[in-house]
C-alpha cells in the first residue's frame, strides 16, 4: 500500500548565501542570512511578507521597490523524520516548485528543475535516515 507523508511543515527560508549582497534595497536582516519562517506552499512575496521584510506589494507604489525579489536566490530549508519503511522504495516528489531551483537531502544534490508545470520524483532510499533529515531547495534566478 502506498503512503504518503507531507513535508509541508516547519520550514524556513534565507537568502541565499551565493547571493551578491550589493543591493542596498536589500534588508538588512537578510543580508546576515538569518532564517525566517515559510508557508509551503507558498511563495517568496508572501513569506517575505509574512515576517514584516517588505511592505505590502498590492498598496500604492510598493511593487516597484521589489523588483530585486526576482533577482535573488532563495533558500527554502526544513528537517524532519521518517518513521517509514525502508525496505521499500521511498520517493520524495514535489507537485510544483519555482522554475529553476537545485534540491538537495542530506547534502546529497536530487537534481534540479526548469518547468514549475511538472511534478519532479526522486528516489530516496538511500540517502533517507531515519531521524535528521534535512531538505534543501534552492531556488535560483533564471539569468
Amino acid at each position: 500500500m502506498l503512503k504518503k507523508t507531507k513535508l509541508n511543515n516547519n520550514w524556513l527560508f534565507s537568502l541565499s548565501k551565493s547571493y551578491n549582497l550589493n543591493n542596498e534595497t536589500i534588508d538588512k536582516r537578510l543580508k546576515s542570512h538569518k532564517v525566517f519562517p515559510a508557508t509551503i506552499p507558498g511563495a517568496i512575496h508572501t513569506d517575505l511578507l509574512n515576517n514584516k521584510i517588505i511592505d505590502d506589494p498590492f498598496y500604492s507604489d510598493n511593487e516597484l521597490r521589489m523588483g530585486w525579489i526576482p533577482e535573488c536566490d532563495w533558500l527554502y530549508q526544513t528537517k524532519f523524520d521518517f518513521n517509514g519503511n525502508m525496505k521499500n522504495n521511498v520517493d520524495l516528489v514535489f507537485e510544483g516548485l519555482d522554475t529553476v531551483s537545485e534540491i538537495y537531502l542530506n547534502e546529497v544534490k536530487l537534481g534540479g528543475t526548469d518547468n514549475m508545470f511538472v511534478k519532479y520524483r526522486y528516489n530516496v532510499k538511500n540517502i533517507l535516515k531515519a531521524k535528521g533529515n534535512e531538505l534543501k531547495v534552492l531556488k535560483i534566478e533564471f539569468k
